[in-house]
């Protein structure tokens, strides 16, 4: 039987708050508008994706899509900022508006920060800002991110690390193939929300396909969900083997647990998150 979002949260009660912030920032940011994607031209990229540039760090688009989601940012800021959130974020919100503000005419510099743009942005509350950017990024980027996973359709990038914006994984879907083809892995971004195909054996972080390196940690009686390890790196990523999971089973917050998990065996989480254990 496939488990519901809400028996999940049920079975795991210390993730009812996460979850519910979740819902809020989710239900906020999914009232903004989309912004016009800038018209890309795949041909120019396509030299910087042989070489394995990914798309938000490209000279051909990487700043074209960073302007056009710009104003995302600090409307996503001054809605969250009056909704009744939970502290400490709310008070870290409020100080990113102020600081936003102050430095008109929108979010730019601090998406320039949180994709790999700019060194250093000067943030009083650098945890929250990174989660709201990457929210209103990845809610500004949805169509982009949905043309260019087409235009990539037939394969091309064999990478662990993200096409769109270059995180590492914390995330990995395994599902059925067609025919007897086994199984095949996607890899999930949790700061853009791109999946892409990945190799089937391998360590996404340090890329060891040696068998005796890699192994898999099982969680007792949630089937389906387990972390995969690798002993050269010591990083691991998380990993939902079901054709049809619910779409909550592949966001990050729905399996933190995992990452303590996978920190007490003495692993560490080379996968990019939005949340701190």
């Amino acid at each position: 039987m496939r488990v519901t979002r809400e028996a999940w949260i049920e079975a795991h009660p210390y993730l009812e708050p996460v979850a519910r912030f979740q819902a809020a920032l989710a239900e906020l940011v999914g009232s903004l508008p989309l912004p016009d994607p800038p018209p890309l031209r795949w041909e120019e990229y396509a030299p910087e994706f042989e070489a394995g540039v990914p798309l938000l760090r490209s000279e051909a688009a990487g700043q074209a899509l960073l302007r056009a989601a710009a104003p995302s940012l600090p409307a996503l800021v001054e809605l969250a900022s009056e909704a009744p959130l939970a502290e400490p974020f709310a008070t870290a919100t409020r100080d990113i508006r102020a600081q936003l503000r102050r430095a008109p005419p929108d979010g730019l510099a601090a998406l320039e920060w949180v994709s790999g743009h700019a060194p250093r942005w000067p943030a009083p509350q650098p945890g929250a800002l990174r989660f709201l950017a990457w929210t209103a990024l990845a809610h500004a980027l949805a169509p982009t991110i949905a043309g260019y996973a087409a235009w990539r359709a037939d394969g091309g990038w064999e990478r662990g690390t993200c096409p769109t914006c270059g995180a590492n994984p914390t995330l990995s879907h395994l599902a059925s193939g067609p025919g007897n083809a086994g199984r095949r892995r996607t890899l999930l971004c949790a700061c853009c929300g791109t999946r892409w195909a990945a190799r089937r054996i391998g360590c996404p972080h340090c890329g060891s396909d040696d068998c005796g390196s890699l192994g898999i940690l099982e969680v007792e009686r949630e089937a389906g969900l387990r972390v995969e390890v690798c002993l050269a790196c010591r990083g691991y990523v998380k990993t939902c083997v079901d054709d049809d999971p619910g779409a909550f089973l592949l966001a990050d917050w729905a399996t933190l647990h995992l990452d303590a998990l996978a920190v007490e065996h003495g692993y560490r989480r080379a996968g990019d998150s939005l949340y701190e254990l």
